[in-house]
């Protein structure tokens, strides 16, 4: 049986905040905090905050989340609406 050489493994990257390498960004840099102003405004009402929840939707679905509808009942004949 002919044994045959192994290559020897690859470099192991470089350490991390060596010269050599880029340095990696920090999450703080990539997601600022608010502005301080933002601080002092009111928060947002529930009314805003069901417009921008709902704002990607189409008018008919709108219109029909908003539609006042009757619950389904079960009754003894069956179910009634």
């Amino acid at each position: 049986m002919a044994t045959t050489a192994i290559p020897p493994p690859p470099p192991p990257p470089p350490m991390p905040g060596s010269s050599d390498s880029s340095p990696m960004p920090n999450w703080r840099d990539l997601y600022p905090s608010p502005s301080p102003s933002r601080h002092h405004e009111h928060p947002p009402s529930k009314e805003e905050i069901e417009k921008q929840q709902y704002a990607h939707l189409p008018d008919k679905l709108l219109n029909a989340m908003n539609k006042d509808r009757k619950p389904f009942t079960y009754t003894p004949s069956g179910v009634s609406r």
